[in-house]
């Protein structure tokens, strides 16, 4: 739901309070390429992501989420994972949970994948993927240098964005420099987003998103503890544990039609579709991908009927569900437009 070129700044890595540093001074562009060179082939370290998005989890756990993991309140969530990596075909990630921990192994084309829970292990093979199904990158031709790449992120951003830099911070122990981008367009309920970048490796080590007019992140996903260097071999061993029941993992793609649940399965991709750009952007979720079956609300599956009544506010076209960092509308023709826009943005595009 952060618009595209925020997840740009996200998909490259990754929450701790930091006190300040004493860095060289560096420009947003200067940091921006440290975290494209970056070259952190094998570290080790635990992650917290903490988001307080105030969605109630009951239409969470109807769009596909998880309620009930968090603690409790209106989409508030603490997450804490600890994850290993040496090279591409080694990688292991571990996620504690209040009912046990499970643990993700990669050892080459191997996977492995242990729930304490239910003392299951699953495992099979790394899935097989068409190269020429990947997406083409934002630029023509050959991959840009660094500072290319930099570029290319300031120039599209900018024209609805304020980037500057922050002041130098310590994120997990570590030195680090940081990137603020301030957005320029009305409608948005983002105040800010800001991203740490290792002052030595480059490697992203915080995002966070702080909504208009709030003092702390509604999202804030980083880590704790970060160690550039290898793990030990012995961290990515597959093992059974003593008295694990053992699973094949089903290969992707080969899950029957009749035992898939949603209409977004069926036939053709669905019609989804983003009205406005950038801060502003609006998913619209076609009727027939939202719509529960006719009985859900006989069975207390159906989550629109389980919100509260006082959570909804009228608007033209439908009611709209609105928190500090996110709205969501159910239209009265049964789509459902979500978006990180005060709810009058919301009415305008489901015209």
């Amino acid at each position: 739901l952060v618009p595209g070129s925020v997840m740009a700044l996200v998909a490259v890595g990754a929450l701790a309070p930091g006190a300040s540093a004493d860095l060289p001074a560096k420009t947003p562009q200067e940091v921006l390429v440290m975290a494209a060179e970056a070259d952190v082939d094998a570290f080790s370290g635990t992650v917290v992501a903490r988001t307080e998005l105030g969605i109630p989890t009951a239409l969470l756990g109807g769009m596909g989420g998880e309620p009930g993991m968090g603690g409790g309140g209106l989409g508030e969530e603490e997450r804490t994972v600890r994850v290993w990596k040496d090279g591409n075909t080694l990688a292991r990630a571990s996620v504690a949970s209040l009912m046990g921990e499970k643990t993700l192994i990669r050892n080459g084309d191997d996977l492995w994948f242990y729930d304490s829970s239910t003392s299951t292990l699953t495992t099979g093979q790394v899935p097989e993927y068409d190269d020429s199904e990947k997406p083409d990158a934002p630029w023509d031709g050959d991959v840009p240098d660094p500072s290319e790449a930099a570029q290319w992120l300031l120039d599209a951003v900018e024209p609805t964005t304020q980037v500057t830099a922050g002041d130098p911070t310590v994120v997990a122990g570590r030195e680090a420099y940081e990137v603020v981008l301030t957005p320029e367009q009305a409608g948005t309920l983002i105040g800010s987003a800001s991203m740490a970048v290792d002052a030595q490796t480059g490697a992203v080590l915080r995002v966070q998103v702080t909504a208009v007019g709030a003092s702390s992140p509604a999202v804030d996903i980083g880590y704790t503890s970060f160690d550039p260097s290898a793990p030990p071999a012995d961290v990515f061993a597959l093992t059974t544990p003593p008295g694990a029941s053992v699973e094949q993992l089903e290969p992707m793609g080969d899950k029957p039609a009749a035992d898939r649940d949603s209409a977004a399965y069926e036939g053709s991709e669905p019609d989804v579709s983003v009205v406005g750009e950038g801060w502003t952007s609006v998913v619209v979720l076609p009727a027939d991908v939202v719509t529960p079956p006719a009985d859900a609300a006989e069975q207390g599956n159906d989550p629109v009927a389980m919100l509260p009544p006082d959570l909804l506010s009228p608007v033209d076209g439908g009611s709209v569900l609105s928190t500090a960092l996110l709205s969501v509308m159910l239209a009265d023709d049964g789509r459902v437009l979500v978006g990180a826009v005060t709810p009058e943005v919301l009415a305008a595009a489901a015209e």
